[in-house]
């Protein structure tokens, strides 16, 4: 039992590490951080603009971190907030300047680049079965540390 939780964390934590050195290396090239591509990548999906509260759950980034990041965003010109929320005390949106939007074209090509380089190496029939199991694990993973939580 224990071999199937060692090689399961293994497998999601060296994952997970090779995606962030992917974001790190695909970022310092333009002088941001790897947490900026998250931030880019969901502003560009939702174009009417987000708020910092629906950042946080899109990316599950700490709260801190996604307001830090938005503020680097905004000084370096790649992010602002939405006219249309002038006013608002709470829930503003932030959306892309051109120039945010520039970079989360090329982050979306990496994207689909990366994709595209593992589909390859996985059946269609693989990777279907892959997402359903990972989608179930995910969420049992997500009930049990809820009643952690709880007791």
């Amino acid at each position: 039992m224990t071999e199937k939780y060692e090689d399961f964390t293994d497998l999601i934590t060296t994952s997970f590490r090779a995606i962030q050195r992917i974001k790190s290396r695909g970022m310092k090239r333009i002088s941001l951080k790897a947490s900026d591509a998250d931030c880019i990548y969901y502003l560009s999906k939702y174009p009417e603009g987000l708020s910092n509260a629906r950042l946080v759950e899109l990316s599950g980034a700490d709260k801190a971190v996604v307001s830090r990041t938005l503020s680097s965003l905004m000084e370096k010109d790649f992010v602002r907030m939405s006219d249309e929320d002038d006013g608002k005390k709470y829930g503003r949106r932030y959306i892309l300047t051109a120039s945010g939007q520039q970079t989360a074209d090329g982050i979306n090509e990496k994207v689909a680049n990366i994709v595209s380089e593992i589909d390859k190496t996985v059946s269609t029939k693989n990777r279907e079965t892959f997402y359903k199991v990972f989608h179930s694990i995910s969420d049992e993973l997500v009930r049990l540390s809820a009643e952690e939580q709880e007791s």
